[in-house]
């Protein structure tokens, strides 16, 4: 009975510590949904006295998270090409913790998770339809 109490106590206080990250999370994700429909949206900056420039909108913005930013895509898109794939791949695998291997190794990783990153994204949008 001891450990199952210490197991509940331990369960409870991990949903706690939860509960301001699923907040955040469920605002973030609210802000994004109400917005998806534009074809195009501005986000206003305010300038300090240094001229950093920084994003008005509390929730959703380019400077936030990684969950604001991949809410995110540009209306004008433009093509990465090689340079530019090459480094969005190495980007990818610092993320998954490949950080401290040579940029060719990350840019084979990825490559060789190929499948499982695109899976994982279009999970995310179905999740968002």
């Amino acid at each position: 009975i001891a450990e199952f109490q210490n197991a509940v106590s331990a369960a409870n206080k991990a949903n706690a510590e939860l509960h301001s990250l699923r907040a955040d999370f469920n605002l973030k994700l609210q802000n994004a949904r109400q917005l998806r429909n534009y074809p195009e949206i501005y986000m206003p900056h305010n300038a300090d006295f240094r001229g950093r420039a920084y994003p008005m909108h509390p929730h959703l913005q380019h400077m936030g998270s990684d969950l604001p930013r991949g809410l995110l895509c540009f209306a004008d898109a433009k093509p990465l090409g090689p340079r530019g794939l090459r480094w969005l791949y190495i980007h990818c695998a610092n993320t998954c913790g490949k950080d401290k291997i040579s940029f060719n190794d990350r840019f084979a990783f990825i490559k060789d998770q190929l499948p499982k990153v695109l899976e994982s994204g279009s999970s995310v949008s179905k999740a968002l339809a």
